[in-house]
């Protein structure tokens, strides 16, 4: 491949000098005395405690080079558009013009020059250091992350990672580049401006309340400027009511839904979010109900009330083994149905995940049948068979978990996540206790609220277990969490996202 690279700095060098190894490679740059260097003694890159000698050819003046196959900017991005304009000769009909410079909005520059079908824009995660004309140190090696405007017709994302991979890079193609984009600039307008700006480590920010404050600015306005620029704000729901109150199985249905959208990875960050809510709802849950308790005195509020209604519905479903079978094939038909009712749903344009039909399909099942007393519906049976089911499906979900995929949405998804837990707390801590009258078992509701507002239901019983111990058993909260927790929220929680996923 005949590559031209813009820019003999840190980056360009870094690159320059790699793809050098199977590709016929031109750094142009300005500066005579870098291109001199280069081509009497070599492109030198200190790299993995050596140094490494590479052979482009370097030139300040490409008028003889001719039309090149791919086209690389390297240069400051207040320079890409004069350094195009003064090597447009090289940039012919088939010549695909990259861009892996920091910032965003670079292809509005390069539109000017090539179509978008030939326009490839991307970040890099490698990083490096000028030491003298022609020689870099390269600080570390990290991913290349590329991809395109419009669908890829040509492959040439393809034959450009395969040339890259073979000089050394570790290169990965996405679908929604953009993101990945955006998500680096977070970084760089926030923590890796302020760092610089105040002459201080990475750890200082966190740790100082002000230099924090700052950061948060930052990336508050770096996200006005994204909604601006139309970034799409679907990614936010990965960390928002579809894993923390959905949890995993919210998660797997609605994860594919946001990827039709074009929501690179959303499936592995609505997994991940929903595996950190299991962790931090039951962290959370136990301290808030024994703060509330101790701190008011509401062990003084406890009611005698009757705990007959939890002993019956545990007699109610009592497991037997000839009964499972009848359970299966109840799920098959609540299964079957759905199929029916969510192909009707899709006939209104709007979107829908694929088990709210078996959900509608099962509800109505049941409420027939124990108002008529036409059959007998086996929940126990089914919530074994669902538990068996759950913890299957979470076992595929873990074993094939693209962590890497999260590398680069790291800050923003600490940011998000820590929000939902300070949201939760505030919620129950400050709304939820006041509003069930502040007794003992309102703040029994609280710890349980934690466990399925950022987890599953069984976190809220587990939370309301541990509490319950320590104390006394509440029974409106034995009540009211399970009927909220696994029947209202689930339905509610549905309309909510499929609203909110088309209206934006």
């Amino acid at each position: 491949m005949k590559i031209a690279v813009l820019g003999a700095g840190a980056m360009g060098s870094i690159y320059g000098g790699h793809l050098s190894l199977h590709n016929d490679v031109y750094m142009i740059d300005k500066k005579q005395e870098i291109v001199d260097k280069i081509n009497t003694d070599g492109l030198k890159l200190f790299e993995n405690d050596k140094d490494v000698i590479y052979r482009p050819e370097a030139m300040t003046d490409s008028a003889n080079l001719g039309e090149v196959d791919l086209v690389i900017l390297f240069v400051k991005a207040l320079f890409s558009k004069a350094a195009l304009e003064e090597n447009r000769h090289i940039i012919g009909e088939h010549t695909y013009v990259m861009t892996l410079q920091n910032g965003a909005g670079h292809e509005d520059i390069l539109s000017e020059f090539v179509p978008k079908e030939r326009i490839i824009i991307g970040t890099t995660e490698d990083n490096g250091a000028v030491l003298d004309f022609g020689y870099v140190r390269r600080g570390g090696k990290g991913k290349t992350n590329i991809g395109m405007l419009v669908p890829d017709s040509n492959g040439m994302l393809g034959k450009i990672k395969e040339s890259f991979d073979s000089c050394g890079f570790d290169t990965h193609i996405y679908d929604n580049i953009q993101q990945l984009i955006w998500d680096k600039l977070f970084t760089n307008v926030s923590l890796s401006a302020l760092t610089g700006v105040l002459q201080v480590p990475i750890g200082f920010i966190a740790a100082d309340e002000y230099a924090w404050s700052m950061t948060v600015t930052l990336i508050k306005e770096a996200l006005a400027v994204a909604k601006a620029l139309g970034l799409d704000p679907l990614i936010g729901m990965c960390t928002g009511s579809i894993p923390m109150v959905g949890g995993h199985g919210t998660a797997g249905a609605f994860g594919p839904v946001l990827e039709d959208f074009s929501i690179s990875g959303a499936t592995t960050i609505c997994t991940a979010a929903a595996t950190f809510g299991l962790i931090f709802g039951s962290l959370v849950g136990g301290p808030l109900g024994k703060r509330l308790i101790e701190k008011h005195n509401l062990l003084d509020t406890v009611s005698t009330d009757d705990d007959s209604l939890l002993v019956e519905d545990e007699k109610k479903h009592e497991r037997h083994t000839n009964m499972y079978p009848a359970a299966v094939f109840q799920l098959i038909l609540a299964i079957g149905l759905g199929t029916i009712f969510s192909m009707f749903l899709t006939q209104t344009g709007l979107t829908f995940p694929i088990y709210i039909g078996a959900m509608l399909a099962a509800a109505l099942m049941r409420n027939i049948c124990e108002y008529t007393s036409i059959t007998t519906i086996h929940m126990g049976e089914i919530n074994d068979l669902g538990g068996i089911s759950l913890s299957l499906f979470l076992g595929m979900a873990m074993i094939t978990l693209k962590l890497w995929e999260l590398a680069s949405l790291a800050l923003p998804l600490v940011i998000l996540l820590a929000t939902q837990v300070v949201l939760i707390c505030v919620f129950t801590y400050f709304v939820e206790f006041n509003i069930m009258v502040r007794d003992y078992d309102a703040a029994i509701l609280v710890s349980g609220t934690c466990g399925f507002g950022m987890g599953a239901t069984p976190n809220a019983m587990a939370n309301m277990q541990a509490v319950c111990e320590k104390y006394v058993p509440s029974v409106k909260a034995y009540l009211l969490i399970p009927l909220v927790g696994s029947l209202f929220a689930d339905f509610l929680n549905s309309l909510v996202i499929t609203f909110f996923i088309n209206i934006l």
